[in-house]
């Protein structure tokens, strides 16, 4: 039984990480490098390589970033009759970009929601989340060059399209109380709470995922 025993032991300590099969996740964002890029940074610290990331090869408006989602589920879809694994959940990361929204944001809500696809929106913009690093900040913002100006007081090095995600990583906490507490001040419809960005949702069920993974 002893033998046994230490055989397992060593045997786990063998396998090192473990990754979770159900966790099996497609993250879609609307920016081109910027939020590829800290998702990516993300995932690699939380050593989840069953995450994958798309960018830029998905277009730069909400309803593009949702076509490209629903296409590629339907694809791993097909994939499961072979080698492939069914995507436990599709994550659409986007921007509202102005007070009305991008004029194609509600077509792809709609569609997100009738292909049971989970949305992520940031008010004005993906930036939002960066700053709430660093400061709460809960004046409404005209547009996203508005709120990069403003974090750029104090992150003066972040340039749109540069991995941050490392100079930011060690004030997440703070971030996800932030935006909590910003969604709780702004009860209104989720394109006109400006601002607010929901990317909290998306690290916490990533940090949920990793957590499990590697207990």
């Amino acid at each position: 039984m002893g033998k046994r025993r230490a055989r397992r032991s060593r045997s786990l300590r063998r396998r090192g990480p473990t990754q979770d099969p159900r966790a099996t996740l497609l993250i879609v964002c609307e920016g081109e490098k910027t939020e590829p890029q800290y998702f990516l940074s993300l995932c690699e610290t939380l050593r989840l390589a069953t995450v994958r990331v798309a960018g830029k090869e998905c277009g730069n408006a909400p309803i593009s970033v949702v076509d490209y989602a629903v296409d590629e589920k339907k694809k791993r879809k097909r994939a499961q009759r072979g080698a492939g694994d069914p995507y436990d959940a599709v994550w659409c990361v986007m921007d509202v970009e102005g007070a009305q929204g991008h004029e194609s944001l509600k077509r792809a809500l709609d569609k997100a929601r009738r292909n049971g696809l989970e949305t992520v929106l940031s008010n004005p913009c993906f930036e939002y989340w960066c700053l709430l690093h660093l400061e709460e900040s809960g004046r409404p913002f005209r547009d996203c060059d508005e709120v990069i100006k403003r974090l750029q007081k104090s992150f003066p090095q972040y340039s749109k399209g540069q991995s941050f995600y490392g100079e930011l990583k060690d004030k997440t906490e703070d971030a996800l109380r932030r935006a909590e507490r910003m969604l709780k001040n702004h009860p209104d419809d989720r394109v006109s709470r400006n601002p607010s960005t929901e990317v909290y949702r998306l690290v916490k069920r990533l940090r949920d995922i990793a957590s499990k993974a590697h207990s």
